[in-house]
């Protein structure tokens, strides 16, 4: 797991086939980070619960907690 971004949020095995070829080739998605994860599910609560926030105020509060989650989940 990497510390600071807590590594893929959502991590699993793709597989693209060429439909000219019929060749496939598999590859490893890793989507987006958990430490964005996290801070998308907490951002999705400020802004309802405060909507008069200026954006970047509750984007730096939302990667806060998300720093503070990982953080704990370390232990």
């Amino acid at each position: 797991m990497d510390k600071k971004t807590g590594g893929p949020a959502f991590p699993g095995k793709e597989f693209i086939v060429n439909h000219l070829t019929g060749e496939g080739q598999e590859y490893t998605a890793e989507g987006m980070m958990l430490r964005d994860a996290i801070a998308i599910a907490t951002l999705t609560g400020l802004v309802q619960a405060f909507p008069d926030n200026e954006p970047e105020e509750r984007a730096r509060f939302a990667y806060s907690d998300a720093d503070a989650m990982l953080k704990e989940r370390e232990k």
